[in-house]
């Protein structure tokens, strides 16, 4: 397990308020795969945070539980991919209720290498701020 995974999902890592998932969709940078779409922000905390959106759409309660604990998995296996002061919304598409778990783990480690490469670029080119 990598160093942190565990705290990964714990309260003050996750987003959980209206208006960060809002903040980040709306100036987030997305990274598109055909089973989720993975959104990156600066946030205002040290530590990365991450939270899901699966609508409805995607099916049932039951479905939408199972497509939030597999992604939480496949996140927290790959805790080391998410840069520190960053702010991450995975949204499920419908697709993916039907999608097995090697087809999200490939979408999500894909995902998560695009970010984390944007991240350290955007890093290096400047400090991430938020403009109050």
């Amino acid at each position: 397990m990598a160093p942190g995974a565990a705290r990964i999902h714990s309260r003050p890592a996750r987003l959980l308020r209206r208006q960060d998932f809002v903040r980040v969709q709306s100036g987030g940078r997305r990274f598109r795969r055909p089973h989720l779409v993975l959104l990156v922000d600066a946030g205002e905390h040290a530590a990365a945070r991450v939270g899901y959106t699966i609508s409805r759409k995607v099916g049932n309660s039951v479905v939408r539980n199972r497509v939030r604990r597999r992604l939480r998995e496949l996140v927290r296996a790959q805790a080391e991919l998410l840069a520190p002061h960053y702010d991450y919304v995975i949204i499920a598409t419908p697709a993916a209720a039907t999608a097995d778990f090697a087809t999200l783990r490939h979408e999500v480690s894909d995902a998560l290498d695009a970010a984390a490469r944007w991240t350290k670029q955007a890093r290096t080119s400047a400090v991430p701020t938020r403009e109050a």
